[in-house]
Order: C-alpha cells, then sequence, then structure tokens
C-alpha cells in the first residue's frame, strides 16, 4: 500500500472518529451504564448505540465507534470490548461477514463479480464464535494504539461488514 493510500485510509478513520465525537459530544457521563442486556433480544443498549453509530462503516470504523464510546478504556480493554459487540452483532444478526475469498468486490479489474452481498452463498456461514476467533486469532500482536499501522493493515485484511439494516436490506462496508 502506497504511503498516499495509507493517508487515505487515515483520514477516513479519523473522519469517522470525529462523527461518532460530534454525534455524542463525548458525554462519558452514560458511557458503562447502559449495559443491561435486553430482554430476548440479547444486546447491551451500549451495543445497539455503537452499532447505530457505525452502520455502514468499515470495520475499523466500528473500532474506532467502540472507542468513542468508551473514551475511559484501555487500548487492551477497547480491543476486548470491540470483540465483544462484533460477537453480539453477529449473534443478533445485526452485521455478517463478506466470506474470505468470496468475489464481491467491484474494481476496475472486476466489474461484474461473481455475488452480490445480497446473496447468503458470498456470506460467511459458521458460526459467531468461530469468526471472532478468527478475528483475534489475526489481531497483530505487538500493537499498542488504536493508529498502529499495523492496526491500520489488520482491519484492512479482514473480511468485509455486511451491515443488515431494520428493514433487512444489506448494505456492505
Amino acid at each position: 500500500m502506497t504511503s498516499r493510500n495509507w493517508q487515505a485510509l487515515r483520514l477516513v478513520q479519523r473522519w469517522a472518529a470525529e462523527a461518532t465525537q460530534l454525534r455524542h459530544g463525548w458525554q462519558s457521563s452514560s458511557i458503562g451504564r447502559q449495559d443491561q442486556v435486553r430482554k430476548g433480544r440479547g444486546v447491551r443498549k451500549t451495543t445497539q448505540a455503537i452499532a447505530r453509530d457505525a452502520f455502514g462503516l468499515w470495520i475499523s470504523g466500528l473500532f474506532k465507534t467502540v472507542v468513542g464510546w468508551h473514551p475511559e478504556l484501555t487500548f487492551d480493554q477497547h480491543k476486548d470490548e470491540f470483540f465483544l459487540v462484533l460477537k453480539e452483532l453477529l449473534d443478533a444478526g445485526r452485521i455478517r461477514f463478506v466470506a474470505p475469498g468470496a468475489d464481491v468486490y467491484v474494481s476496475d479489474l472486476n466489474s461484474d463479480p461473481a455475488f452480490r452481498i445480497e446473496d447468503a452463498r458470498c456470506h460467511w456461514s459458521i458460526e459467531a464464535e468461530d469468526i471472532v476467533c478468527h478475528l483475534k486469532s489475526q489481531w497483530p500482536s505487538d500493537v499498542a494504539h488504536e493508529d498502529d499501522e499495523d492496526l491500520v493493515m489488520y482491519f484492512f485484511e479482514m473480511p468485509s461488514i455486511i451491515w443488515v439494516g431494520d428493514d433487512g436490506n444489506y448494505l456492505a462496508s
């Protein structure tokens, strides 16, 4: 990846984080107090709010939104919360992932991919726990900050999130 691409990726991540800040005004007094699980849904209110704010963003934007909702946490705690949020959203059917290797990406070299995100054959159809375990196993071991280049590359290399809207329609990041 060229230096220019890195700069563009960082700029997009910064914009996503700033948008989250603007939406919440960093009202940290309410953070952590909404962690009760909603009956029948299995998703904490904080996770629901994170999903609302990150809807449609790349996986890196979801991580930045977790950070924005929990500024009081350490980096390692942000990582743990991020994986918990992923698991909850997968279990609740709010997100899916594109299966590794699935041909869904449009580019100059691939104007007509084999699948569209609406096609379940391109969804990663393994258990949520297994997806999260895979994502955890790929996490770079020496990362200590959210803007670390290895973490940026990690997010770039992970499968894309497919967001599931309230209406059941899919939006890929």
